[in-house]
Protein backbone atom coordinates (compact mmCIF):
# COMPACT_ATOMS: atom_id res chain seq x y z
CA UNK A 1 0.00 0.00 0.00
CA UNK A 2 2.69 2.51 1.03
CA UNK A 3 4.83 1.64 -2.01
CA UNK A 4 1.81 2.09 -4.29
CA UNK A 5 1.01 5.54 -2.87
CA UNK A 6 4.65 6.66 -3.06
CA UNK A 7 5.04 5.50 -6.66
CA UNK A 8 1.98 7.52 -7.75
CA UNK A 9 3.17 10.70 -6.03
CA UNK A 10 6.74 10.41 -7.28
CA UNK A 11 5.54 9.79 -10.82
CA UNK A 12 3.31 12.86 -10.81
CA UNK A 13 6.11 14.98 -9.36
CA UNK A 14 8.47 13.87 -12.12
CA UNK A 15 5.95 14.85 -14.80
CA UNK A 16 5.48 18.31 -13.32
CA UNK A 17 9.21 18.86 -12.84
CA UNK A 18 9.84 18.07 -16.48
CA UNK A 19 7.23 20.64 -17.52
CA UNK A 20 8.72 23.49 -15.47
CA UNK A 21 11.59 25.68 -16.68
CA UNK A 22 14.92 25.99 -14.90
CA UNK A 23 15.13 29.22 -12.86
CA UNK A 24 18.08 31.52 -13.59
CA UNK A 25 19.36 34.48 -11.59
CA UNK A 26 19.90 37.52 -13.80
CA UNK A 27 21.76 40.81 -13.30
CA UNK A 28 21.77 43.36 -16.11
CA UNK A 29 22.47 47.05 -16.54
CA UNK A 30 21.60 49.42 -19.37
CA UNK A 31 22.63 53.05 -19.89
CA UNK A 32 19.43 54.60 -21.24
CA UNK A 33 19.70 57.72 -23.45
CA UNK A 34 16.67 59.98 -24.14
CA UNK A 35 15.31 59.91 -27.69
CA UNK A 36 11.94 61.62 -27.26
CA UNK A 37 10.26 63.33 -24.34
CA UNK A 38 7.22 65.39 -23.39
CA UNK A 39 7.40 67.43 -20.19
CA UNK A 40 4.64 69.06 -18.19
CA UNK A 41 5.74 71.73 -15.68
CA UNK A 42 3.27 72.81 -13.00
CA UNK A 43 3.29 76.62 -12.91
CA UNK A 44 2.52 76.87 -9.19
CA UNK A 45 6.00 77.05 -7.69
CA UNK A 46 5.77 73.47 -6.35
CA UNK A 47 8.53 72.01 -8.52
CA UNK A 48 6.05 69.36 -9.68
CA UNK A 49 6.58 67.99 -13.20
CA UNK A 50 5.57 65.02 -15.32
CA UNK A 51 7.99 63.55 -17.85
CA UNK A 52 6.95 61.14 -20.60
CA UNK A 53 10.07 59.76 -22.19
CA UNK A 54 11.41 57.21 -24.65
CA UNK A 55 14.98 56.13 -23.92
CA UNK A 56 17.17 53.53 -25.58
CA UNK A 57 20.20 51.50 -24.59
CA UNK A 58 21.79 48.03 -24.54
CA UNK A 59 21.48 45.45 -21.76
CA UNK A 60 24.79 44.15 -20.39
CA UNK A 61 25.31 41.45 -17.79
CA UNK A 62 24.03 37.90 -17.32
CA UNK A 63 20.79 36.13 -18.15
CA UNK A 64 18.56 35.66 -21.20
CA UNK A 65 18.11 39.44 -21.67
CA UNK A 66 21.83 40.27 -21.75
CA UNK A 67 22.96 41.73 -25.07
CA UNK A 68 19.47 42.81 -26.12
CA UNK A 69 18.68 46.37 -27.17
CA UNK A 70 16.35 48.08 -24.69
CA UNK A 71 13.67 50.73 -25.18
CA UNK A 72 11.96 52.49 -22.27
CA UNK A 73 8.52 54.03 -22.52
CA UNK A 74 8.22 55.74 -19.16
CA UNK A 75 5.99 58.05 -17.16
CA UNK A 76 7.76 59.97 -14.38
CA UNK A 77 5.61 62.00 -11.98
CA UNK A 78 8.03 63.92 -9.73
CA UNK A 79 7.76 66.68 -7.13
CA UNK A 80 11.24 68.13 -6.72
CA UNK A 81 12.64 67.88 -3.20
CA UNK A 82 9.86 65.55 -2.02
CA UNK A 83 9.48 62.45 -4.16
CA UNK A 84 7.53 60.86 -6.95
CA UNK A 85 6.34 57.74 -8.72
CA UNK A 86 7.44 56.37 -12.07
CA UNK A 87 6.26 53.44 -14.15
CA UNK A 88 6.43 52.15 -17.66
CA UNK A 89 7.66 49.35 -19.90
CA UNK A 90 11.05 48.15 -21.06
CA UNK A 91 11.11 46.37 -24.41
CA UNK A 92 14.07 44.00 -24.82
CA UNK A 93 14.80 43.22 -28.48
CA UNK A 94 17.02 40.16 -28.90
CA UNK A 95 16.76 40.29 -32.74
CA UNK A 96 14.84 36.99 -32.88
CA UNK A 97 12.61 37.64 -29.88
CA UNK A 98 11.00 40.37 -27.78
CA UNK A 99 10.39 40.62 -24.03
CA UNK A 100 8.08 43.21 -22.50
CA UNK A 101 8.95 44.14 -18.93
CA UNK A 102 6.62 46.25 -16.77
CA UNK A 103 8.29 48.29 -14.04
CA UNK A 104 7.38 50.65 -11.23
CA UNK A 105 9.61 52.68 -8.91
CA UNK A 106 9.33 55.13 -6.04
CA UNK A 107 11.57 58.21 -6.05
CA UNK A 108 12.64 59.66 -2.68
CA UNK A 109 14.74 62.78 -2.07
CA UNK A 110 17.15 62.72 0.88
CA UNK A 111 19.72 65.21 2.11
CA UNK A 112 23.20 64.58 0.74
CA UNK A 113 26.51 64.65 2.65
CA UNK A 114 27.26 68.25 1.60
CA UNK A 115 23.83 69.75 2.14
CA UNK A 116 22.47 69.04 -1.32
CA UNK A 117 19.61 66.74 -2.27
CA UNK A 118 20.10 63.16 -3.40
CA UNK A 119 17.48 61.18 -5.31
CA UNK A 120 16.93 57.47 -4.58
CA UNK A 121 14.89 55.55 -7.17
CA UNK A 122 14.03 51.94 -6.34
CA UNK A 123 11.28 49.54 -7.32
CA UNK A 124 10.50 46.30 -9.12
CA UNK A 125 10.05 44.77 -12.56
CA UNK A 126 8.27 41.76 -14.05
CA UNK A 127 8.08 40.12 -17.46
CA UNK A 128 4.53 40.47 -18.80
CA UNK A 129 4.95 39.04 -22.32
CA UNK A 130 7.54 37.59 -24.68
CA UNK A 131 7.75 36.44 -28.28
CA UNK A 132 10.05 34.51 -30.63
CA UNK A 133 13.14 33.02 -29.01
CA UNK A 134 12.08 34.58 -25.70
CA UNK A 135 8.56 33.12 -25.76
CA UNK A 136 7.66 31.58 -22.40
CA UNK A 137 10.05 33.84 -20.48
CA UNK A 138 8.76 34.86 -17.06
CA UNK A 139 10.43 36.53 -14.13
CA UNK A 140 10.57 39.42 -11.68
CA UNK A 141 13.00 41.30 -9.50
CA UNK A 142 14.26 44.65 -8.26
CA UNK A 143 14.99 47.79 -10.28
CA UNK A 144 17.28 50.71 -9.41
CA UNK A 145 17.58 53.86 -11.52
CA UNK A 146 20.60 56.13 -11.03
CA UNK A 147 22.41 58.82 -13.04
CA UNK A 148 24.55 57.13 -15.66
CA UNK A 149 28.29 57.10 -14.88
CA UNK A 150 30.77 59.17 -16.88
CA UNK A 151 31.28 59.68 -19.74
CA UNK A 152 27.48 59.53 -20.18
CA UNK A 153 25.60 62.82 -20.48
CA UNK A 154 23.56 64.26 -17.60
CA UNK A 155 20.08 63.18 -18.89
CA UNK A 156 21.19 59.55 -19.29
CA UNK A 157 20.08 57.03 -16.69
CA UNK A 158 21.46 53.67 -15.60
CA UNK A 159 18.78 50.98 -15.21
CA UNK A 160 19.94 48.09 -13.00
CA UNK A 161 17.76 44.97 -12.90
CA UNK A 162 18.29 41.94 -10.69
CA UNK A 163 16.01 38.97 -10.19
CA UNK A 164 15.06 35.52 -11.38
CA UNK A 165 13.72 34.31 -14.72
CA UNK A 166 12.70 30.97 -16.20
CA UNK A 167 11.26 29.62 -19.43
CA UNK A 168 7.89 27.89 -19.21
CA UNK A 169 6.82 25.01 -21.39
CA UNK A 170 3.45 24.97 -23.09
CA UNK A 171 0.64 23.54 -20.96
CA UNK A 172 -0.02 20.99 -23.72
CA UNK A 173 3.03 19.09 -22.46
CA UNK A 174 1.14 18.25 -19.27
CA UNK A 175 -1.01 15.11 -19.08
CA UNK A 176 -4.64 15.81 -19.93
CA UNK A 177 -5.85 14.35 -16.65
CA UNK A 178 -4.10 17.04 -14.58
CA UNK A 179 -6.37 20.00 -13.97
CA UNK A 180 -6.27 23.11 -11.82
CA UNK A 181 -6.59 22.32 -8.10
CA UNK A 182 -7.28 18.55 -8.33
CA UNK A 183 -6.79 15.55 -10.55
CA UNK A 184 -9.74 14.91 -12.88
CA UNK A 185 -9.97 11.55 -11.16
CA UNK A 186 -8.37 10.36 -7.93
CA UNK A 187 -5.26 8.26 -8.16
CA UNK A 188 -6.10 6.04 -5.22
CA UNK A 189 -9.07 3.71 -4.84
CA UNK A 190 -12.02 5.90 -5.89
CA UNK A 191 -14.45 3.10 -5.02
CA UNK A 192 -13.55 3.13 -1.33
CA UNK A 193 -16.24 4.08 1.20
CA UNK A 194 -14.29 7.03 2.72
CA UNK A 195 -13.77 8.54 -0.71
CA UNK A 196 -17.45 8.14 -1.71
CA UNK A 197 -18.58 9.69 1.56
CA UNK A 198 -16.33 12.69 1.14
CA UNK A 199 -17.16 13.14 -2.54
CA UNK A 200 -20.89 13.15 -1.79
CA UNK A 201 -20.50 16.31 0.34
CA UNK A 202 -17.96 18.09 -1.84
CA UNK A 203 -19.47 20.96 -3.88
CA UNK A 204 -18.98 20.68 -7.61
CA UNK A 205 -16.43 23.10 -9.01
CA UNK A 206 -15.58 23.79 -12.67
CA UNK A 207 -12.32 22.30 -13.86
CA UNK A 208 -9.88 24.65 -15.51
CA UNK A 209 -6.76 23.81 -17.46
CA UNK A 210 -3.48 24.65 -15.79
CA UNK A 211 -2.08 27.90 -17.24
CA UNK A 212 1.38 27.70 -18.85
CA UNK A 213 4.16 27.27 -16.30
CA UNK A 214 1.89 26.68 -13.34
CA UNK A 215 3.84 26.21 -10.14
CA UNK A 216 2.45 23.03 -8.61
CA UNK A 217 2.98 21.38 -5.25
CA UNK A 218 1.94 17.82 -4.42
CA UNK A 219 0.26 17.30 -1.06
CA UNK A 220 0.52 13.67 0.18
CA UNK A 221 -2.93 12.43 1.20
CA UNK A 222 -3.85 11.23 4.65
CA UNK A 223 -4.19 7.42 4.86
CA UNK A 224 -7.97 7.57 5.09
CA UNK A 225 -8.30 10.08 2.26
CA UNK A 226 -8.11 7.90 -0.84
CA UNK A 227 -7.37 10.80 -3.17
CA UNK A 228 -4.37 12.85 -4.19
CA UNK A 229 -4.56 16.64 -4.29
CA UNK A 230 -2.63 19.06 -6.43
CA UNK A 231 -2.28 22.64 -5.27
CA UNK A 232 -1.09 25.09 -7.91
CA UNK A 233 -0.49 28.76 -8.47
CA UNK A 234 -0.07 30.13 -11.97
CA UNK A 235 2.98 32.24 -12.63
CA UNK A 236 1.53 33.82 -15.70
Amino acid sequence: MVKFIASKLVGAAAILSAAAGQAEVISIEAVMMPQEQIRLEFQDGSGHFVLMVRREGTAEGSGPLAGASVTEHGWHDIQTGIGGDSRGYLTFDAADGLAYVAWRVRAVFIRGPHGGMRLLVNGYWEVVSATGSLEGLQGAGTLHITPAPAPAAAPDRLFSLEGVTSFCLDSGALPHRIRWGRLTRPLLFPSSAPYRARAAHRPATPRRAIPPCASIRLTPPAFWDRSATLIGAACG
